[in-house]
């Protein structure tokens, strides 16, 4: 604890996808939110972006990702929930107010395996 506030350290976090309306906007409310970046700008589209799907069907399209590496995460942001599954650790951080949503954050040993499933949708036979 700091201040009062619990802190997070994570030690590896390997992909966080947030889809967005306004990507310029958020990447810049996790900048000064929580000190995310600097981003990367990247165009995802043919000639290298190929054997697109929608819904399951053949469908052509583009899009635009910012990317951005964290490494370890140490800045104080308030835990709403947290715990540990199996051998991996994570924490839901109270960041609605500032981000618009609630970021997860988890730290997945390099050894982890993850258990497996209670079950799956759709019912397999």
């Amino acid at each position: 604890m700091t201040d009062g506030k619990p802190i997070v350290q994570v030690n590896r976090v390997r992909q966080v996808c947030v889809v967005v309306r306004d990507m310029q906007r958020a990447m810049g409310k996790h900048w000064t939110t929580l000190g995310i970046g600097p981003w990367e700008i990247c165009n995802f589209e043919a000639p290298n972006l190929t054997d697109t799907t929608m819904h399951g069907n053949p469908q052509p399209y583009s899009m635009k990702l910012g990317l951005t590496e964290i490494g370890p995460f140490d800045h104080g942001i308030g835990i709403i929930q947290s715990g540990n599954y199996a051998g991996s650790r994570y924490a839901y951080l109270d960041t609605e107010e500032q981000l618009s949503m609630i970021a997860e954050i988890v730290d997945w040993p390099d050894d982890w395996d993850r258990p497996a499933p209670d079950g799956v949708w759709p019912p397999q036979d």
